[in-house]
């Protein structure tokens, strides 16, 4: 366990500094990867705390920088994710590029799949009513044999936390992904997630609604172009609001990108400890290093 804790440490270090919020360097297999030995890990010692994952975008950040209690509760996650194209850009303009992004619905599928070939226990919680049956629909045709452990859209608001830690602690899940919408999700989390069982909890705001088919998906092309904020203001003007975010988030990007450079210290190297020389990564590697 010193040696679990040891790993752990070291990757939480490997972050990028995005305006506060401590971005893991990592790609969509090594998140995977993470979130398979944290559940396997909890399974094997119950009393293990749960994980708790935020996945990051521009809107995610200039709320967080407006709401100190949200802010605290990302820095202290377990994982954050960057999932909007913003913070991808906004990392390289800083000199301390990411490896590319882990998006909500990203992540969401990529477990799908783990789950259809290891048993790894879903568990598909919040979205409007029926939304959540929708995705979970659409997932079983996608990946036969996928371990849906639970659905329920239940209430993001403390009233509703006894019916739904009932269900999550029924279903046995290693994950809960939790569409409650920003800040919603991730105080439902701390408030629950030791609680229910579960290893890891996942913020994954609206994926339900594209995994439903509820909301319509941008072409993979237009993904890979980091160009979904043009796609959804064509498709959704009525979050013009979110897009109004994506850009005081790439304004101010733009201006720290000229500051850094004469702000950022040199960050000392760290040396593991002797007692642990010789220790092997664990799946998905050494997913955090201070960078900013």
């Amino acid at each position: 366990m010193e040696k679990f804790r040891f790993l752990d440490a070291q990757r939480k270090r490997e972050t990028v500094d995005i305006m506060g919020l401590p971005v893991n360097n990592l790609t969509l297999e090594s998140a995977v990867a993470t979130i398979e030995d944290w559940s396997a890990r909890k399974r094997q010692d119950p009393a293990l705390p749960g994980r708790r994952i935020v996945t990051a975008n521009p809107e995610y950040v200039m709320t967080a920088r407006r709401d100190p209690e949200l802010m605290r509760l990302i820095q202290e996650a377990d994982m954050v994710t960057p999932d909007g194209v913003g913070l991808t850009v906004a990392a390289k303009l800083f000199g301390t590029p990411l490896q590319g992004r882990v998006t909500g619905v990203e992540l969401s599928l990529a477990l799908a799949r783990r789950s259809a070939r290891t048993g790894l226990r879903l568990f598909l919680l919040g979205a409007a009513p029926g939304i959540a049956e929708a995705a979970a629909a659409n997932l079983r045709q996608q990946f036969p044999g996928i371990c849906i452990a639970g659905i329920f859209s239940g209430d993001a608001s403390p009233a509703g936390d006894a019916e739904t830690l009932r269900r999550v602690r029924d279903s046995h899940a290693d994950v809960v992904l939790v569409a409650y919408g920003m800040g919603k999700q991730d105080r439902w989390a701390v408030r629950n997630l030791d609680l229910s069982g579960a290893a890891v909890s996942i913020g994954v705001g609206g994926t339900f609604d594209y995994l439903s088919g509820q909301v319509p998906m941008a072409p993979y092309l237009v993904r890979r172009l980091g160009m979904e904020w043009l796609f959804r203001l064509i498709t959704q003007p009525w979050r013009w609001k979110r897009d109004i975010a994506m850009l005081r988030f790439g304004t101010r990007a733009v201006l720290l990108s000229f500051v850094k450079p004469f702000t950022r210290k040199k960050q000392p190297a760290v040396v593991p400890p002797t007692e642990f020389e010789g220790v092997q990564s664990l799946p998905g590697g050494d997913n955090r290093k201070q960078l900013a």
